[in-house]
C-alpha cells in the first residue's frame, strides 16, 4: 500500500496486482511445471491476491484498483467469476497462448466484463508458437479492438455474450435485448469429422443492432414465448474506424443468410485437401438489423 500510494502521488493511474493461482496440484506439461497450482501455502508463491485473502487485500491496499489472476489452469470460467467480483472489475494480465485461448478471450470479455486479456508472450519471436495460432489471435484482437466502443456500452447494459463451441458444448442459448438467440456450430449443413473449435462474441449496439465477431458458428432466432418470430432484415460486414463509426465493407445476400433465417460466421479460408471442405478460420465483424413478426 505504501508503494502504491507513493506511485500514485507521482502518476495517478490505475494499479493492479496479479496472482499466481493456487490449486490442488501443480501440473507438469512437457517436463515443465506450469505457473499455477500448489494447494498449500509454500507450495505456491504465498501472499498474492488469491480468493482466500481478497478481503485482506481490499482492506490493507485500497490504492490498488484491480486484483487480477494469471490464468493457466483449465477452470478458466470459475477463475474469471472469482476475480470479476474481487475488486473494480476483471483484467487478465497472463493467460495461456495456444489456440484455445481465443475462446477464453471472448468468454472473459463477453461473459465476465473483462477490460483486457493478455496471452503470455503473445508477441514472442517467430517460430516460438504456431503461426496459425499467432495469426488467429491477431485477427481476433483486431476485430475486438474495432468493436471496443460497442463492447464497453453493451457490458454496461448486460447486452453481450461471449462463447466457445466444441463437441462437449455445441450450442448456447441466450437472450440479448428482446431477442432470443440460439448459437450453434456452423457445420456447413454436412457432418464434419474433427471440426475445429468455434468461438465468438455478440453485442447489441446503442441503435439496437446486433454486432458479432468470431468464426465457425451461426445464430438462429427461436420464437419467443408469445410465438413471435425474429428474422434478419439487413446484414453487413465491415469494421469500426478510430472514431467508432461503422464502415460497411459489403452487404450479405439471401444465400448467405439462408433467406434471413441464419446469421452465419463460417470458416472462410478453405484448406485444399480437406474432404469436408473447411479450413483455417478467418475472423470478421458482422452487423445485423432484425425484425419481429
Amino acid at each position: 500500500e505504501a508503494v502504491a500510494q507513493a506511485g500514485r502521488r507521482e502518476l495517478d493511474v490505475p494499479l493492479f496486482v496479479n496472482a499466481w493461482l493456487n490449486a490442488v496440484a501443480r501440473p507438469v506439461i512437457g517436463g515443465v511445471a506450469n505457473p499455477f497450482g500448489g494447494g498449500e501455502p509454500g507450495e505456491y508463491p504465498t501472499g498474492g491476491p488469491i480468493s482466500l485473502v481478497f478481503p485482506v487485500w481490499r482492506h490493507a491496499a485500497p490504492s490498488i484498483d484491480l486484483l487480477t489472476p494469471d490464468i493457466y489452469a483449465t477452470d478458466f470460467e470459475s477463475r474469471c467469476q472469482e476475480f470479476a467480483h474481487a475488486s473494480a472489475g476483471l483484467f487478465i494480465p497472463e493467460m495461456r497462448r495456444n489456440s484455445g485461448v481465443i475462446g477464453d478471450i471472448h468468454i472473459a470479455i463477453g461473459e465476465y466484463g473483462a477490460i483486457g486479456t493478455s496471452p503470455f508472450g503473445v508477441d514472442g519471436t517467430p517460430g516460438e508458437f504456431p503461426e496459425e495460432t499467432r495469426g488467429l489471435i491477431a485477427q481476433s484482437y483486431r476485430a475486438l479492438g474495432s468493436m471496443s466502443r460497442v463492447i464497453l456500452s453493451a457490458q454496461s447494459r448486460g447486452t453481450i455474450t461471449g462463447f466457445r463451441l466444441n463437441d462437449d458444448e455445441p450450442r448456447k442459448e441466450v437472450v440479448i435485448g428482446d431477442r432470443r438467440l440460439l448459437i450453434t456450430r456452423d457445420m456447413e449443413r454436412d457432418p464434419m469429422p474433427e471440426a475445429p473449435e468455434s468461438w465468438g462474441l455478440i453485442a447489441e449496439d446503442d441503435e439496437g443492432n446486433l454486432v458479432g465477431t468470431g468464426a465457425g458458428f451461426r445464430v438462429l432466432f427461436p420464437a419467443d414465448d408469445d410465438g413471435r418470430q425474429t428474422s434478419l432484415e439487413h446484414v453487413e460486414s465491415g469494421w469500426y474506424d478510430e472514431d467508432g463509426r461503422w464502415r460497411m465493407h459489403r452487404v450479405l445476400n439471401g444465400d448467405e443468410t439462408i433467406s434471413g433465417e441464419e446469421w452465419r460466421f463460417p470458416y472462410l479460408t478453405v484448406i485444399p485437401g480437406l474432404a469436408w471442405g473447411m479450413g483455417s478460420p478467418t475472423v470478421r465483424i458482422l452487423r445485423c438489423r432484425t425484425f419481429t413478426y
